[in-house]
């Protein structure tokens, strides 16, 4: 890699440098699309994002429920915790973004439906990419090739049959 490409690559926010939009942390889980190497630092790294998201969708559409965590704020909290973010202006920031996407009326809290409901698609979608805005900026939020990437990860994430 020449020094510019290096120079450039190191200004990306780290979630795009990892493939991870969303910055999920390591676990003890092996996520299917992970890298075979993987750096050393706290985040995931994925071949390409779609992986990434798939792997979100799994955790909060899955674990979290089965855990009984299922509004935007208790997912939120969970995900990003005070200790680490401002999660209070993360969550308020998703409750407005699907608020003015679905045009709810200001609930105070907005339960996600089950991931394979009629519904569902539309809302776990738009959730993922509220996060990505508030994880690594609007700009790759807004970038129609990771809306693709969102899609990849939902139809991956509850259209297999296999985890992790």
């Amino acid at each position: 890699m020449s020094k510019m490409t290096e120079k450039r690559y190191k200004s990306l926010p780290a979630g795009v440098r990892n493939n991870n939009y969303l910055n999920i942390k390591k676990s003890k889980a092996r996520w299917r699309g992970s890298r075979k190497v993987q750096r050393n630092h706290p985040f995931v790294e994925f071949d390409n994002p779609a992986w990434g998201y798939r792997a979100a969708f799994i955790i909060m559409g899955k674990s979290y429920r089965k855990r009984g965590i299922k509004t935007v704020a208790d997912i939120i909290s969970t995900w990003a915790p005070n200790s680490e973010n401002n999660t209070a202006m993360y969550i308020a920031y998703c409750h407005s973004e699907l608020i003015n996407r679905f045009k709810l009326r200001k609930p105070k809290e907005i339960e996600m439906p089950e991931p394979l409901s009629l519904n569902a698609f539309g809302y776990w979608t738009a959730l993922a990419k509220a996060m990505t805005a508030v994880e690594i900026g609007r700009k790759y939020a807004d970038d129609p090739q990771t809306e693709r990437y969102i899609y990849e990860g939902y139809i991956m994430a509850f259209c297999e049959d296999k985890y992790p």
